[in-house]
């Protein structure tokens, strides 16, 4: 290149060969490197990938090495659940590149509703980009229910805007696509967010229509827990016994996943445990005993954080 320093930075942007001779003032020699350029591989999952079957499958591309999220190493990747799948792919230089796709299954049969009480009332107008309404438009809505680490909920739902683009429907009444809205935990203590998209051409070609925080649960906490005369302590810890959310309970780690909940308040009949373990990773929970004023429970993994709640008299 013509310098004279130890040594050079070089940005080549084809593969190039380069030469140094270096001498001592007696004698010289003369080496040289070869820096090979090559393009990362070109990977080509579809954003979303809407389906009527099971199976299916992920075909990306052709690369030399393949690490998918679920821990696979294979060229493609059959999927049976819905979810957010990722890969990363490097060719044979080491050179790699990442790509997404998330996967949505659809029952071709009418959707099955979830109980009435399960359910709560969403309301948009919908504009287009030079702020017309979508006057009387049949849409494809997708809503979603997110805590700050996983997507706990999925139903997609058509609807029809009225003259002003309008439309009033309820999340909780479409079609599953992921997670249950009964399931959710809306005692954890966990913030919550509802997106909504909208798909207009019918091709899965979904837009964001808006993200908003629940503040509140969708329906009453007492209706559903306390209408019955019981009272719940609920709340969560973290692995290492330290509370992150609820009161009315400490937490005592005994050593070998095993912790002690006691209750600042014993129950008057034995209560009901409910548990779930929150991370990345496989985790199992079970109760080894339980009393009035305490529950001894044992966690197998290394969770980000444990979940309770104790119902009773």
């Amino acid at each position: 290149t013509g310098d004279t320093t130890p040594s050079i930075t070089v940005t080549p942007s084809q593969t190039t060969t380069y030469y140094c001779t270096v001498s001592d003032g007696i004698s010289t020699c003369t080496d040289s490197v070869t820096v090979f350029v090559t393009s990362p591989p070109v990977l080509s999952l579809p954003d979303t990938l809407r389906s009527n079957t099971r199976p299916v499958q992920l075909q990306p591309g052709a690369a030399a090495q393949y690490a998918w999220s679920t821990g696979d190493t294979t060229a493609s990747l059959s999927v049976n659940t819905a979810g957010m799948y990722s890969l990363t792919a490097a060719n044979a230089a080491g050179c790699s590149a990442s790509d997404t796709c998330l996967v949505l299954f659809f029952n071709p049969a009418p959707a099955v509703a979830t109980p009435a009480g399960g359910r709560f009332n969403y309301q948009a107008s919908v504009m287009d980009l030079f702020g017309k309404p979508l006057a009387n438009r049949t849409l494809a809505v997708r809503f979603s229910i997110s805590d700050s680490s996983s997507t706990n909920y999925v139903e997609t739902q058509s609807v029809t805007t009225d003259a002003r683009g309008h439309f009033a429907t309820q999340v909780g009444a479409g079609t599953v696509a992921a997670g249950s809205l009964d399931n959710i935990s809306w005692w954890d203590g966990l913030s919550r967010a509802l997106r909504t998209e909208i798909d207009t051409t019918g091709r899965g070609s979904w837009m964001q229509l808006g993200s908003s925080s629940l503040v509140a649960v969708p329906f009453s906490m007492y209706s559903l827990r306390s209408g019955d005369g019981s009272r719940s302590v609920y709340g969560s810890f973290d692995g290492n016994g330290v509370v992150v959310s609820g009161r009315g309970f400490s937490v005592t780690p005994l050593g070998n996943g095993r912790f002690e909940i006691e209750f600042q308040q014993p129950f008057s009949e034995m209560p009901n445990i409910y548990i779930k373990s929150t991370g990345n990773g496989n985790y199992s929970e079970k109760i080894i005993s339980k009393f009035f004023h305490k529950t001894i429970l044992e966690v197998l993994g290394n969770p980000d954080q444990i979940q309770f709640e104790a119902k009773g008299k």
